[in-house]
């Protein structure tokens, strides 16, 4: 049974907001992954990966047979160090409508780079919470 309330699908559509403005302002070229989830969004994340784009909003993040996945609210390239995919790789970062850093944004971002690095072959020193301001 849902018990999502009314207010929790409120602070959820703030959230969602807040994301979609970060990215739209600092990553206007992103490619989005409009598969909502399961296999066919984790295979449009990949082959968004595979091509190298700058950035990519709502990655589907699996580890298949461990059961361990999320969407990640922005991977975003860097050419700093080479993985699996070629001459880049991608980072985290995780959009929070919150003002304090809260343990579980921390777990949350820590865990989307595991399985990340698991993706791609490497595993990035640092992930990004961006806070509210």
């Amino acid at each position: 049974m849902d018990e999502t309330t009314r207010y929790d699908r409120f602070r959820m559509r703030l959230g969602v907001d807040r994301e979609d403005g970060y990215v739209d302002e600092k990553f206007p070229n992103a490619y989005v992954v409009k598969s909502r989830w399961g296999m066919p969004a984790l295979r449009e994340t990949i082959r968004a990966m595979i091509r190298g784009e700058l950035a990519i909003h709502g990655a589907s993040l699996w580890l298949l047979g461990k059961n361990v996945y999320g969407k990640a609210d922005v991977l975003v390239r860097s050419d700093k160090h080479a993985s699996d995919l070629g001459g880049y790789h991608y980072r985290v970062k995780e959009v929070k409508n919150s003002k304090v850093l809260k343990e579980y944004h921390q777990l949350q971002a820590a865990t989307y780079t595991w399985i990340l690095s698991e993706m791609q072959g490497y595993c990035p020193d640092t992930f990004d919470v961006v806070l509210k301001e």
